[in-house]
């Protein structure tokens, strides 16, 4: 049988694991330059709502 602490140091794992994915999924999919947002934003929205710089 293994203790708690044992499991829940492999938990921490896999939960860092699953963050550093999540980051690097956001990184490459996530647009990087304005004018790709404001050109998505414009496409669904008015102009007057996609201004906010």
């Amino acid at each position: 049988m293994k203790s708690a602490r044992h499991l829940s140091a492999h938990g921490g794992q896999g939960a860092g694991g699953l963050a550093v994915l999540l980051l690097l999924l956001a990184v490459l999919v996530a647009p990087e330059r304005p004018q790709v947002q404001e050109a998505i934003c414009q496409r669904h929205n008015g102009v007057e709502a996609c201004r906010v710089w």
